[in-house]
């Protein structure tokens, strides 16, 4: 079938057609931030670029939640939890910013490639296994500060033309021990997060999943069994923590 129109991307349309047509007319805004075209796809929707006016620089916005009132809390609360996190492995969060029943967060705006396509390069495995450390030495600050990540996967990590890595797209992501619908990408996900379960070994297995997939069809022989006890189907038998598993 045909994909839904975005409503906002039809706003932002027919503002620049206005702009082509009959000179300046006022930008599409969410909050203060004036959406400029899209950046990318997250787990909600669209991911736009945009131009803050207040600090005169270019941010990313991404559509959180929308709808219902508890999922929209939810998200807010998470939001304001990944903005006090500053880690050079996980984009920051600058706003939470609410547009009728719509939550958006208002973040840095990368420009690289994600992980998935940084292995179709073929860097070679030490810049693909370094990559995915700097991805694990992320998450573990997510989790040092109780958010799980619950959808990580190559798509969602980011490499910058600085070669940091960062994760992204925190749109499932709950505190640790809460929550009890099943989200996540079928590929990836552990499998007690199929019961329901949110900790922080449901991010371990995909980590493990994705890594394993970057250095197929052989991983280095070191690295093979780090893969293993990271994807064991039992969490009580993966790693201890995120961090100790980017130790390794």
């Amino acid at each position: 079938g045909q994909r839904a129109v975005d409503p906002l991307a039809q706003e932002v349309a027919r503002s620049q057609a206005r702009a082509a047509l009959f000179g300046q007319v006022e930008p599409v805004s969410v909050g203060r931030y004036q959406l400029i075209a899209p950046a990318g796809r997250g787990g909600m929707g669209v991911v736009w670029s945009a131009r803050d006016p207040e600090l005169d620089r270019t941010v990313a916005v991404k559509l959180a939640a929308t709808g219902a009132a508890a999922v929209r809390e939810r998200v807010r609360r998470e939001g304001r939890a990944l903005a006090q996190l500053s880690h050079p492995n996980v984009v920051p969060i600058y706003d939470v910013v609410e547009r009728g029943d719509q939550v958006f967060l208002v973040m840095e705006l990368v420009t690289g490639e994600d992980l998935r396509r940084h292995a179709a390069g073929k860097p070679g495995a030490r810049a693909l296994i370094d990559a995915y450390r700097q991805a694990a030495t992320g998450l573990a600050a997510a989790h040092r500060a109780g958010i799980v990540h619950r959808d990580f996967k190559p798509d969602n990590a980011v490499i910058g033309r600085d070669g940091r890595v960062r994760i992204v797209d925190f749109g499932l992501a709950s505190a640790e021990g809460t929550g009890n619908e099943i989200a996540g990408t079928p590929g990836y996900m552990a499998p007690e997060q199929r019961a329901g379960v949110v900790a922080a070994s449901i991010d371990q297995h995909a980590l493990g999943v994705a890594l394993r997939e970057a250095l197929a069809p052989r991983p280095p022989r070191w690295v093979a069994p780090i893969i293993a006890r990271l994807t064991q189907a039992d969490p009580a038998a993966r790693y201890p923590s995120m961090a100790a598993a980017a130790t390794r």
